[in-house]
């Protein structure tokens, strides 16, 4: 009964511009946005007879920019380009929080913070031979670090890894979002190329854990030739807890960014006056091809679009009658 509606106020201001008969037009818009009233999952006491809830925990304000752009840059008898760009802007943030001004972290909720981040332990890469000193300090306190190990980031400066060595690393959601669709016709040809692309925002690939030799990817990892690797070295079984690679998830938090072609086809128009002694009033023979590769895509082999190591392309051919 104590759950409400979330209750937001917006305001938006926009320009519609065109120039040159409308060859060129789009549009320009800048909002800003305060939400009270959150309606957020939120984790409670267990001693309620709940592990979670649904409640109106907070206020959030956000704000942003939106451009678009449709033109036609070349316009001839037999030829036309045709072309659609959009790119957007946005940055969310949390004013207050269930209990007013005070972080929430088991739900990685943080005031000033965007609604979405991840929050966790951060990573200062791998350890090197010349690192021995600072080694000798964390495992007095028990640990097992040898060069090629994963270091991570020791916040409160103790050696030891504790909750208080929790940080933000990053927001999950990317701040910008961009699409580009271009249509070139030539007597009857049509080409369309279709792009989109998110920057802005951090991906998490898990990591790659290296304790079994059973269903390994081919990854760049550490030797002693190879200190500059992206990931830590093998530590063949010890796969349990408080083996020397227990931190290899760390590895898995990085910034992200892709720009992707989504679509090409190609089509093309049979002429009016010969389909229409055949009793056909359009008739178009096309083929395309679905998600056939990225400017920038990946991180570690991870696909940033599905967030997977593998993607689907398709191959189609049509006839539209």
């Amino acid at each position: 009964p104590e759950l409400g509606w979330e209750k937001t106020t917006q305001w938006n201001l926009g320009i519609d511009y065109g120039f040159l008969n409308s060859r060129i037009f789009g549009s320009l818009d800048f909002y800003w946005s305060r939400t009270n009233d959150l309606i957020m999952g939120v984790t409670i006491p267990t001693l309620t007879g709940f592990p979670s809830t649904t409640a109106n925990v907070g206020k959030s304000k956000n704000h942003g920019v939106e451009f678009t752009l449709n033109a036609i840059p070349v316009q001839t008898k037999d030829f036309q380009w045709e072309t659609v760009f959009n790119i957007a802007y946005q940055k969310d943030e949390i004013v207050e929080l269930a209990y007013g001004k005070n972080d929430m972290p088991d739900n990685s909720l943080f005031i000033g913070e965007s609604l979405s981040v991840f929050y966790g332990y951060a990573n200062d890469g791998l350890w090197q031979e010349s690192d021995a000193a600072e080694m000798a300090k964390w495992n007095a306190n028990g640990y097992h670090f040898e060069a090629g190990n994963v270091r991570p980031h020791d916040t409160n400066g103790d050696y030891k890894m504790t909750q208080d060595d929790r940080v933000i690393l990053g927001r999950k959601n990317p701040s910008t979002t961009m699409g580009w669709n271009n249509t070139f016709s030539w007597r009857g040809v049509e080409l369309g190329i279709q792009m989109f692309g998110r920057m802005g925002y951090m991906f998490n690939t898990g990591g790659e854990a290296q304790t079994a030799h059973g269903n390994q990817r081919e990854i760049d990892y550490w030797t002693p030739t190879n200190t500059g690797a992206d990931y830590q070295k093998p530590i063949l079984g010890q796969a349990t807890s408080g083996s020397k690679d227990d931190f290899s998830s760390l590895l898995g938090y990085q910034k992200a960014s892709f720009l992707k072609v989504r679509n090409i086809s190609l089509g093309y128009n049979f002429p009016k006056n010969i389909i229409h002694k055949a009793g056909f009033n359009h008739l178009k023979a096309y083929a395309q091809v679905i998600n056939p590769f990225s400017l920038k895509q990946s991180i570690h082999g991870f696909d940033l679009d599905t967030g997977r190591t593998i993607f689907n392309r398709s191959f189609v051919f049509g006839l539209e009658v």
